[in-house]
Order: structure tokens, then sequence, then C-alpha cells
């Protein structure tokens, strides 16, 4: 079976209805079963969908969904579907797997994933049972967590923080899936600009949190909300040299990364020794280095590459100023990186300047636009353009 046509993308013209369940599946028996069910127990009627229309689910978001039931059974790999799902749904959507096998092996592998696996013997009752009882608050012992995806660079005045905010703002906005922004150096200009953060002081009470037992609602305080789905974390430097800066914003986003699709470390280059130091406690879904097409730049990625041989590392190539700045082309650059996954960034002036006037949106017929999307459909599986914004239903 294809997942990637069980949702679909549509105008975002619902967004004022009330979250509902949405329950998928092929057989319109089990579909209507369940629905009854739901009417008879006094619940909103949920919404059916039928995974033989072609209907693309990474278009789905939280924004009219709370709880997804999806029928896998007679699946040849139900682990790896549910997988795939549950990847690009919001942090905040529950999902339900509904299997025709018995096995205890299989339920752990579903919950390890964050997801409920429910056996079907054939009674739709006790499907709807097991979903109400999970519902009412009786937790699997697993959760989702956020994705970590770490933004580093090669050197400074490379673009970190101008790539960082942007990927953020952009699966934020245009993905709409709920991401951190982690500014692991000083709060920089761009940060300020590019986030709509005005006046913002990075935390000074970073000597607290070295010896407090950190929480969720603790490091919610050192959270700051940019945007509806976009928040950013960041601590002055006045901190104990008992403890690195980086592993305190490590430490605080910990706590609360079940709360996000994507964790964003965005890390200029004189911090990566010291992230690196602490590397041991992280495990990053996604790796992107940002190089420019200079000697130094690509000498430092190769050192780079051999500290992160067991990550998912992608190379980001960003002309940062214009080509005669540099002594070699972008296409010389990219033969010299041994690497197969490169995205390339061409020079455009006045970046920021633009997004001052005119928002995301005057990025539109930029070049930059289209480079950025390219790693957002990296991370996300979803395209996005213009004209439409990504919601549930027809």
């Amino acid at each position: 079976m294809n997942l990637d046509n069980i949702f679909k993308k549509t105008e975002n013209n619902q967004s004022s209805e009330n979250k509902k369940d949405i329950i998928v599946s092929d057989d319109n028996e089990f579909l209507e079963s369940m629905k009854e069910n739901y009417i008879i127990e006094g619940y909103d009627k949920p919404v059916l969908l039928n995974k033989n229309n072609n209907v693309n689910y990474k278009s789905y978001t939280d924004r009219n969904a709370k709880n997804i039931i999806i029928d896998f059974r007679g699946s040849d790999d139900l682990i790896k579907e549910t997988s795939d799902l549950i990847y690009y749904l919001d942090i905040r959507i529950s999902l339900f797997v509904v299997g025709d096998i018995d096995s205890i092996k299989l339920q752990n592998e579903v919950k390890k994933l964050g997801a409920n696996y429910i056996f079907f013997c054939g009674d739709v009752g006790g499907v709807f049972n097991a979903i109400d009882s999970f519902s009412q608050g009786k937790k699997n012992g697993f959760s989702r967590s956020a994705k970590r995806i770490l933004i580093l660079g090669t050197k400074g005045g490379i673009g970190v923080s101008t790539i960082s905010c942007l990927l953020s703002r952009f699966i934020s906005e245009k993905i709409n899936l709920k991401t951190l922004l982690i500014e692991h150096s000083s709060l920089s200009i761009n940060s300020d600009i590019l986030l709509g953060i005005k006046s913002e002081k990075s935390r000074r009470n970073i000597f607290d949190i070295e010896y407090t037992e950190i929480d969720s609602a603790i490091a919610s305080t050192y959270i700051k909300n940019s945007f509806e789905k976009l928040d950013y974390l960041s601590l002055d430097n006045s901190f104990s040299q008992s403890k690195s800066k980086s592993l305190m914003l490590i430490k605080l986003s910990e706590e609360v990364k079940d709360k996000y699709n994507f964790i964003i470390d965005s890390v200029c280059s004189e911090k990566f020794e010291e992230l690196y130091n602490e590397y041991g406690r992280i495990k990053y879904h996604r790796v992107f280095v940002i190089c420019e097409p200079s000697v130094s730049s690509i000498r430092t990625y190769n050192n780079i590459k051999s500290k992160f041989k067991d990550d998912n590392l992608k190379v980001v190539l960003n002309s940062n100023r214009v080509s005669k700045d540099y002594i070699m082309s972008l296409r010389q650059a990219k033969e010299k990186i041994d690497i197969s996954d490169v995205f390339q960034i061409n020079h455009e002036s006045n970046i920021e300047k633009t997004i001052i006037k005119h928002g995301l949106e005057g990025l539109n017929r930029t070049k930059f636009y289209t480079s950025v999307g390219e790693i957002v459909t990296d991370l996300t599986g979803k395209n996005f353009d213009k004209k439409y914004k990504y919601s549930l239903f027809k």
C-alpha cells in the first residue's frame, strides 16, 4: 500500500471547526460501524476516509485532528507503515493502529514508535473501547518526541543563523509543524530580525539551572514564542565553568521534546567543540553542515564529517557573498565535497531586508526560497507553495 495516497492537501477553509477523530480504512463496513459507535456513545461524529481515495497523508496537521485511527489489517509491514505515517503527523495527534495480528511483541514495537496498537478480533466495539480508554488518559509508557536537527556552520559569517531561522519559519508556518529553534551562540542580529523578536534578551539566571532539577515546567520558562508554532530558546554567556552553555540548552530542550515535531540546534563554528564534547547525549535525525566555496570551509567540513559518521549528514553549500569573492566556484566546491546529498544556495542580496519589508512571502520568487524549500521537503516529506496551506478535509 502506498501511504502517500492516504490523505490530501486542501485549501485552508476549515480552521474554525472543532478537532475531530479521523478514521482511515479500505473497509467501508468497518468505517460505518465505527461511526455508529461514536454516535451511540455521544461523541462527535468522526471523519471517515477511504484509503483507496487519492489523498495525501503527509498533508495532515493538528488543525482539525485529535486522534487518527488507521486500519492496517493485512499490512505486509505494519511497523514500517506506522513509522512512515507517524513521522509526518503533528506531535499532538494521537495515532491508533488497528491490526489483525495478536502479538505482544508487535504491540510493544508500535508503542516504541509513539502509537497505540489495537488488535482487531472481529468486534468493532472492542476497537472503540480501546480508543476511548487510551483517550481517557491511560498511558502506554512511550511518547512521541521531536526529531532533532543540527545546523552546523564551518566558519563564522556563513549564514547559519539565516538558514536556521528561515528553515524553522518555513516548517512552522508553511508546513504547520510545531518547531523549537535553539540558538547556541549569543542572540544574533539575524535571529532578532528573522524571528521577529523585539528587544528580547537571553535568560541570565543560568547559575540557577546548573544546580536545579530541571523539569518541563522550568524549561518552558526559558522558551520564547516567536510565532504560533515556532518557539525560540537561547541563553546568555554568563555561565559557570562547570557546565557548558550548549549542555544547558540541550538539558532544557530535552525536557520539552514531546511538545514539538522538530528541535533545531543552530550552532556556529566556534561552538562546535563545546557541543561535540557532550555529543554522546544526543542523537540527531539530520545534520546539515553549512559550507561556502572556500578551502578553509571545506577543510573544516572534512573534520566535522569524521565525527558524525553515524548520522544522516548532509551539506548545504551557501554562497553568502558574490562569486568573485571566492577563490573557487560552487561547482568546484561540490566536486571537493565527497557526499551525494548537497543542497546549493546561490547568492542573493538583501534577503534580510526583503523579509523585514514583505515577510516570508517576499521570498516567493527567489532562488533562496526554492533552496530552503528543498531542505524542508527533505525533513518533512511535504512540498509547500504560495497558494495553499495544509489542512485536513476536502
